[in-house]
């Protein structure tokens, strides 16, 4: 409002530029497939559409859906795995398993390997006989330790030799350990851009340099991994997991 009692109106756009290293086609792509017999038993089906849904809502894995079904891929807004075309292969696979026991129901997923189908990890929950409508609030421990299976890390990196060092800073959803073989992803920072009124950060691009891999931890809580092509004079490189 101005002096004279006038209200006058202003629209301001904000677009939020994600950098290119952080943005989801970045990350690992997960398959999906639906947990055997998960028609057969209700709790189940309504287990395995929680996790789809919470997987989908935490954009930490690009997502694909390996079915016949297109209920779930149309719900959960996931990607059609194209063997043949090459596009959107998906790296690792998510089996889900159930088993009645004595005491319940376990519920077990196998991580896979899609290339080499080696076994990555095999994560369950149990739910108990006297509570079954729990089978729902399971769904968000087994995204928890979907998520621990691959850590999103980022770290700074330098060369020494033939191989980068790698000094992690941050994770996300908290801090995990990156097993060898997981692909990162090595980028280079621009300078950080501020506000020159607030004098807060606007954030910083980044430029895609290229791929390698975790080959060996240290006791220290650092990486190492094969040398890629970068510019040793640019101080601002970085590495974020897929």
């Amino acid at each position: 409002m101005d002096h004279s009692g006038g209200i006058n109106e202003h629209v301001f756009s904000i677009q939020r530029i994600i950098p290119d290293a952080f943005q989801a086609y970045q990350r690992l792509g997960l398959r999906l497939h639906p947990i055997k017999k998960v028609q057969d038993h209700l709790e189940i089906k309504l287990f395995q559409e929680k996790l789809f849904s919470i997987l989908s809502r935490q954009k930490r894995f690009q997502l694909f859906w390996n079915s016949e079904s297109d209920y779930i891929s149309k719900t959960f807004h996931l990607k059609k795995n194209d063997r043949q075309s090459g596009k959107n292969i998906a790296d690792a696979s998510l089996l889900g398993h159930y088993y009645f026991t004595r005491n319940g129901i376990e519920i077990i997923f196998r991580i896979v390997d899609v290339k080499s189908s080696a076994l990555i990890a095999i994560k369950d929950v149990f739910v108990s006989n006297k509570e079954p409508e729990k089978a729902q609030t399971l769904s968000l421990e087994m995204s928890d330790k979907i998520n621990m299976t691959f850590p999103l890390m980022e770290g700074e990196c330098h060369i020494n030799g033939d191989h980068l060092f790698i000094r992690p800073f941050r994770w996300m959803p908290r801090k995990g350990r990156v097993k060898t073989k997981r692909q990162l992803v090595v980028f280079q920072r621009f300078k950080e851009q501020f506000n020159p009124m607030t004098d807060k950060s606007f954030g910083y691009n980044t430029k895609i340099l290229g791929l390698t891999h975790v080959d060996k931890r240290f006791h220290n809580g650092q990486y190492r991994a094969p040398k890629i092509d970068i510019d040793q004079s640019w101080k601002m490189n970085g590495v974020i997991t897929r």
